[in-house]
């Protein structure tokens, strides 16, 4: 979602969206208690906004035809009646860095709150086009509802840039039919035991790969093994940790759990298939996020729905694999998070926060969260409906444990790129660990000197949540 709210007088149009007809929805059920419908409460019981006569402009990410028409039929027809004299206009936009550019410019045109993702308190913090809501969330009082996982990611050396939308723990996904089809019982734990798992489930019918164990891996997944075997940042002073003994050990498991779910024609992945291949039974296990995982199947194929698992993280075991710091190694699954901030340039700071806190209320946030298939970032938004069905109830404990920040800093995409890019000549073995490990640091430490930055990268609360 990004989401952008910009001041304008009353009287302008506001955007007509269709009516909102899925299922879930339709019968009214909303968690934490439901948005009243006849206007006597505030949602989520945050206190009346003051009557106003502006109309607010709302830039929201276009994700989904479910999420304009909640938007459109429950949420902002809610809010208005709870704030009278409160206009919303929705305007869906596309997620890019443009839009946010945009968002923070100043310029005609530019919003008043707007969404940003989990990497961008960075820059959004160092730009200076944005406001420092640390004041105004103490006042709030809401803090200790949000998932610490979660409000890692609007946080950034002292100042908070935001307030959370929405989660996406990052941690592995198993189909559960087809680990008992070759007889296990429990889903893997350990590094050992996922690649013990990933042979057996391999099926290679006439030569061919019919079935493969787990996906290739991919950048955020050695991000989270790296932290989980060294209990330390990426980067430290500035500069790329993964050439490291942890490091060696990370590509060296995932070169192993690779081969151990292909065929001798060494592959990257499954030839395409009708479905993505945990749906359609092609693949056992996976790592991801339930916004691209669980999505395909309750749009999909919800009869499969209660075959799927979410797993824990593996971490080295001590045999194959044997961590140099062994009470380090622990669970990792990093969150990514989806937040919105407040302008620096707007005209109507007290509105444009009133409209924050409406939007991140519990109530609101559980509606829109099940129509992205992510996690509301407010524990008061859970315990019951849509976060207790599809793997939402584990997801919210941070994957099965262990839930950490994703991380952020400057130049984030060329610091992913530099792992990913490199992943498949690793695999293939055109590039041994060494030669990947030192052409990955040197990018990466590159990347990081370009934006000037010196420090750590630590997840507030620590690397583990």
């Amino acid at each position: 979602m990004y989401l952008a709210l910009r001041y304008r007088r009353k009287g302008r149009a506001r955007e007509s969206m269709g009516r909102f007809s899925r299922r879930r929805l339709l019968a009214g059920v909303v968690v934490g208690g439901g948005l009243a419908v006849g206007g006597c409460s505030p949602l989520g019981g945050e206190g009346p906004a003051r009557p106003v006569t502006q109309e607010i402009v709302v830039w929201l990410r276009d994700q989904n035809d479910d999420a304009r028409r909640v938007f459109a039929d429950r949420i902002v027809p809610s809010i208005e009646r709870l704030a009278p004299g409160l206009r919303l206009r929705i305007e869906w936009k596309s997620w890019d860095g443009r839009v946010l550019d945009a968002a923070v410019g100043g310029g005609e045109g530019s919003p008043d709150v707007f969404q940003f993702g989990y990497a961008d308190a960075v820059g959004l913090a160092a730009g200076g086009g944005v406001t420092d809501l640390t004041s105004r969330w103490a006042g709030w009082g809401a803090g200790g509802d949000f998932v610490a996982a979660c409000r890692a990611a609007v946080w950034w050396q002292g100042a908070m840039v935001g307030v959370p939308t929405g989660c996406a723990p990052w941690t592995v996904f198993w189909r559960r039919d087809l680990l008992e089809e070759i007889g296990v019982q429990d889903t893997p734990t350990t590094w050992e035991e996922t690649l013990e798992v990933a042979r057996q489930a391999k099926m290679i019918e006439n030569g061919v790969l019919r079935r493969e164990g787990m996906n290739p891996p991919t950048a955020d997944e050695v991000l989270s093994l790296f932290m989980s075997v060294s209990g330390r940042p990426v980067v430290v002073g500035g500069r790329s940790q993964l050439n490291s003994a942890d490091g060696r050990m990370v590509l060296r498991y995932v070169i192993d759990r690779w081969q151990a779910s292909q065929d001798e024609t060494m592959r990257l992945s499954l030839a395409d298939t009708a479905g993505p291949p945990l749906l359609a039974g092609a693949r056992v296990g996976q790592y991801g996020n339930a916004a691209g995982t669980l999505r395909h199947f309750v749009t999909t194929a919800p009869e499969l729905m209660s075959l799927v698992e979410v797993g824990t993280p593996p971490v080295p075991g001590g045999t194959d694999y044997k961590p140099n710091a062994p009470g380090l190694s622990a669970p990792v699954a990093l969150t990514y998070t989806d937040s919105i901030a407040m302008t620096a340039a707007t005209r109507a700071p007290d509105m444009a926060w009133e409209a924050i806190r409406q939007l991140a209320s519990p109530e609101v946030l559980a509606m829109y969260a099940e129509t992205l298939f992510v996690t509301p970032p407010r524990r008061s938004a859970t315990g019951r409906g849509y976060t207790l069905e599809n793997g939402q109830a584990e997801l919210g404990g941070g994957g099965g444990g262990g839930g950490g920040g994703a991380p952020k800093f400057p130049g984030l995409a060329e610091f992913r790129a530099a792992i990913e890019k490199r992943l498949a000549l690793l695999l293939v073995g055109r590039l041994n660990i060494e030669e990947v490990l030192m052409e990955i640091e040197t990018e990466q430490n590159e990347a990081l000197r370009a934006r000037g930055f010196t420090g750590d990268i630590v997840p507030v609360g620590g690397i583990r949540g």
